[in-house]
Formats: C-alpha cells, structure tokens, sequence
C-alpha cells in the first residue's frame, strides 16, 4: 500500500499548534512549512480526519520538519499511524505510550507491503518516540550508539575530564550541564532544553530540578554531582538557559540530539545518561516512584531498561520482600 498522498478534500482552518498537550513550545518549524503543513489533508474521510488531526499536526510539529517534503512524508506516516491507532488498533491517542515499539512493529508490518516504505514508517515513529520519552527498540540501532544501553561505571569519569577539557567555557558548561542534569538528575535532553537556572534550588547540600512539560517534577541530582552542577551554572542569571542558551532556539533540540557525535565524539550523550541514571535507579527505589522521577506514565516504559538492571543477592531479597513490620503488630 502507498503511502497517503496530500489530496483536495476541503481544507480545514489553520490550527497548526505552536505547544504540545504539556505547553512544551515545539513552535520550531520555519513559517512557510508550517503553512503548508496546515493546509494538508489526508486521504481520508472528514469523518475519520478530524478526530485525529489534532494529534498529527503536533506530533509532525514536534519533529520539527525543516522543509514541506519532510513534513509532507511525516504528516502521511504519522496520520496512517493514528488512523490505524484509533481504527483498528482500539488505543488512545496518548504519544507517550502510543508509540512504544511493538506498537510501531506491529502497524509497519501489517500496514506496508514494501521493505523501503516500512523502514521509513518505522524510523519516523522512533523519531517520534523519543521526541516523546518513549524507548527505541535496541535492535533497530547500532549498538555503539544504542540509547537504551547505559555507560558502564568506568565510563563516568572520563565523562568528567571530557567536560572540563574543552577550549570554551560555552562547551564546557553545555557538557557540565548534560551530566549534571541528565546524569545526576535523569532528564532526558528534551526537558535539560527548558530548564533555566531559576529552576535550580539548593536545600542543604542537595541540588533540586524543577522539570517542566508533559511530566512537571521535581528531582534531586544524585550525592557526588553536586560539584558539576556548580558548574553547569556558573555565570547565569536566573532566567538563563543552562545549556545551548547561545544557540539560536531553533537548532538547539538538534544541538542536543548530535552531542557526543563527529567532532563532540567522547562527550557525555544525554541520553545514554538519562539511560544509566534509570538503571540505576531500578534498584534503589519504589517502582510507582521510580515512574514519576523519570517522567514516565506507565512501568510499561521501563521495560527496556530491564535487561541492564541487577537482582538484589538473595539474603537481600528476602529482607527487601518481608518488608517492615506492619503498624499496630
């Protein structure tokens, strides 16, 4: 089957959203693809178009297509998703659960007869999951730069002396800021971009996030990375970006994404380091807690990180598992 192509129906008004559900701004996209893009129609009924078009023109928004032909192939894979989603597949329209990978499998393989069209589906839906937080399939990428995979212990430190070695104060507070708050808090790079330096408060010795968007908490950056998030905000006035505030907004959500690749190869990667701090975390506090510190709205999204956590030894277990004796005995 090819994919949906922009047809004649008649136009709806222009409703292109400038924020997602969450009032996260994904008002990225240059103006003349955005007035293209609100002018596009499926092949579909109006019946069948209105309900989710809402929904696809702010999951494609957040993608932030730079041309009407990419926005074009996204709007067409996005919107045979969602009908698919609501049509056949009976799931709410919620992207940060809807595009878990089964999911993505399970449409591509049943929705596309061509090799090349799937696989195009298929990397547009995991660009969209991790647009959203969701967890890209391990076996979709190359192992060395898989975000699912976390650093191991003596990868850290390196880490560290990567940070303080670059030649400008601008790249290292962006990388001292990737570890304090991707790694010593667990945000993934989309939510490090909307924090400023007011959204950092001190209570003691510890360092708390304020994180705003979809999944608003707020979050203790872990004991010994105290010292990194001095210096992640090292000259910022309150209202400051604490990292890529010197880049135009446009280019800072791509700026974050390709951290650690080509020139930046060694840097801390925010997602890796999201990954690491998840893993850890799986073994030290409540699952239900675990699910709000990282953003997530379902144990459904952890499961991913399952395969690098580590069970309790067994004198340990069962102490964990009897628990503390009830009240009132």
């Amino acid at each position: 089957m090819n994919e949906m192509k922009h047809a004649t129906t008649r136009p709806i008004a222009p409703l292109l959203p400038t924020q997602d559900r969450s009032g996260k701004s994904i008002d990225h996209v240059p103006r003349e693809v955005r007035e293209a893009m609100e002018k596009y129609t499926p092949r579909l009924p109006l019946a069948h178009w209105l309900p989710i078009r809402d929904f696809v023109l702010e999951v494609v928004s957040a993608l932030q297509p730079h041309s009407y032909q990419l926005a074009k192939t996204q709007l067409g894979v996005v919107t045979r998703y969602a009908h698919w989603a609501a049509t056949v597949a009976s799931m709410p329209l919620d992207p940060t659960d809807l595009f878990h990978p089964g999911n993505v499998v399970r449409f591509a393989l049943g929705q596309y007869t061509s090799q090349r069209h799937r696989v195009r589906a298929e990397s547009i839906l995991r660009h969209a999951a991790e647009v959203y937080g969701g967890e890209v399939e391990p076996r979709r990428l190359q192992k060395s730069s898989s975000p699912s995979i976390p650093y191991l212990e003596t990868q850290i430190a390196p880490l560290f002396s990567w940070a303080a070695g670059q030649g400008s104060s601008k790249a290292r507070r962006d990388a001292h800021a990737i570890l304090a708050f991707c790694g010593g808090a667990g945000l993934r790079g989309s939510e490090l971009l909307e924090v400023r330096a007011g959204d950092i408060s001190q209570r003691g010795r510890m360092y708390l996030v304020d994180v705003r968007g979809r999944f608003e908490r707020r979050v203790p950056v872990r004991v010994g990375w105290g010292g990194v998030v001095r210096l992640a905000l090292e000259g910022l006035d309150h209202d400051e970006m604490v990292v890529f505030n010197h880049i135009v907004p446009h280019q800072r959500a791509q700026a974050i994404k390709n951290f650690g690749n080509g020139r930046h190869a060694g840097a801390p990667r925010a997602q890796k380091l999201r990954v690491t701090w998840v893993v850890d975390m799986l073994a030290t506090i409540p699952l239900a807690s675990l699910v709000y510190a990282a953003g997530y709205s379902t144990p459904a999204s952890l499961t991913n990180y399952m395969k690098h956590a580590s069970v309790l030894p067994q004198e340990s277990l069962e102490r964990a598992l009897r628990g503390p004796v009830p009240r009132g005995l």
